[in-house]
C-alpha cells in the first residue's frame, strides 16, 4: 500500500489518484477549502447584514440583560454556541428547503 498524496497537490491530480487513500468527505473538504472572490463577497455581505440586523434585536437586549445578572463570560459563550447552532440550522434549511418546496409545488396533482 503506497502513502496518500500530499495535500497541496490534490487540486492538480486526477480524481481517481487524488481520492486514493482519502475518505470522500476529506477529499471534498480539502479541494474546497479555499474561498473564491465571490465566496469572500458573500461572506462579507452576510457578516455585515447579520451585524446590522442583530444590534438592537431582542436577542441583543436579552444577552445584555443576562450579562448584567450573570457572568459575562458564561453569557458570551452561551450566546455564541446558540448562534453557531442556529446559523448551522438555517444554512442547512436554506440549502434543503428550495428542493422540498420545488417538489411540493411542482408535483403533479389530479385535475379531473
Amino acid at each position: 500500500m503506497h502513502p496518500s498524496p500530499p495535500l497541496s497537490h490534490l487540486s492538480r491530480m486526477p480524481t481517481t489518484v487524488a481520492r486514493e487513500g482519502l475518505a470522500p468527505w476529506a477529499y471534498s473538504a480539502l479541494t474546497h477549502m479555499f474561498l473564491s472572490k465571490n465566496d469572500m463577497y458573500g461572506l462579507g455581505k452576510s457578516f455585515a447584514l447579520t451585524t446590522l440586523s442583530e444590534v438592537g434585536d431582542k436577542t441583543f437586549l436579552v444577552s445584555a440583560i443576562l450579562a448584567m445578572r450573570h457572568s459575562p463570560v458564561a453569557v458570551f459563550w452561551g450566546c455564541w454556541v446558540a448562534m453557531i447552532i442556529m446559523s448551522t440550522l438555517s444554512s442547512f434549511m436554506g440549502a434543503i428547503l428550495p428542493f422540498l418546496l420545488c417538489l411540493l409545488y411542482t408535483s403533479p396533482s389530479p385535475r379531473d
